[in-house]
């Protein structure tokens, strides 16, 4: 087995101890969104510009139907992303584009049974599905992906055709997706391939019977030359684009000691690891690997 260390990121040293974090939604630019708590108990979204020591305070957007949040992105549009259900116990999602006051700007219903979501370099919004929803007659992620602009309309739902055409096989449940500029990972059931397009073409495709072993996968990073998965068993493994070969890694903490996440997020080149109230990252296009 190999190993590979995880630098701690520091974002909570001594800098918000005013608030209560709640969540955490890291971007493949090392930006991180927070979800807390204030003193007075109410809702604020603090954004961490990696390199800067600073936190900016964002609005709760003053809405009461916002319950289940599922992520947070920070979009080029200088406007935040909230993907979320209206109630407890309702199984829609929608996504909620607001201002940094807390204005929302649109909302928009984006399906059932979510499993990842991701933005694009031109804030297109890339949404994979659950086996609930693709197999939903005449639903919005019956193909397993989908992908929409910031106004809500859709602009990629034609991952079928590839299907017909021979070139991938269908997505019963789409496990991860990997959103890296303008290219788009997706990592699925069935047949466990790694599939890549470019935009809306499609640029790559990866099958490998040692793939499977990945079916736990929690998220996953890329690079040019390898995909890195995080499991729920707190195992890592390294598949190579090149030769195919397949490594498990065990994830180091900055003292060599092993980590134990309970979350982790792929996003782009960076693999994202939470263990407790501590954020671990590893860049996979570093120059220096362990």
């Amino acid at each position: 087995m190999e190993y590979i260390s995880f630098q701690h990121f520091n974002y909570l040293d001594g800098r918000i101890e005013d608030y209560n974090i709640k969540k955490i939604f890291p971007d493949q630019n090392k930006n991180l969104l927070l979800l807390a708590r204030d003193k007075e108990k109410k809702l604020k979204i603090l954004l961490n510009r990696y390199g800067n020591s600073k936190f900016e305070e964002f609005s709760f957007p003053n809405v009461t139907e916002i319950k289940n949040l599922h992520s947070l992105h920070l979009m080029q549009s200088g406007t935040l992303l909230m993907i979320h259900q209206r109630k407890i116990q309702d199984d829609k999602y929608y996504a909620t584009i607001f201002q940094p006051d807390g204005y929302i700007s649109n909302q928009f219903y984006v399906g059932k049974c979510i499993s990842d979501c991701q933005v694009d370099h031109k804030d297109n919004i890339w949404i994979s599905y659950g086996d609930e929803e693709i197999f939903e007659t005449n639903s919005i992620g019956e193909n397993g992906v989908v992908a929409f602009d910031a106004k809500g309309k859709i602009i990629f739902d034609s991952f079928d055709q590839f299907v017909l055409e021979g070139k991938v096989p269908p997505i019963d449940d789409c496990y991860a997706i990997n959103v890296k500029k303008n290219d788009v990972f997706l990592f699925y059931y069935s047949d466990y391939p790694i599939v890549q397009f470019e935009g809306e073409i499609l640029k790559n495709i990866w099958q490998a019977d040692i793939l499977e072993n990945c079916s736990d996968v929690m998220g996953f990073a890329v690079s040019n030359k390898y995909a890195l998965f995080a499991d729920s068993s707190n195992k890592l493994k390294r598949f190579s684009f090149s030769d195919q070969s397949f490594v498990e890694i065990q994830a180091l903490n900055e003292d060599k000691e092993n980590l134990s996440y309970s979350h982790c997020f792929g996003r782009g080149s960076v693999l994202f690891l939470q263990e407790g109230e501590k954020l671990y990252f590893k860049d996979l296009e570093d120059e220096n690997h362990d």
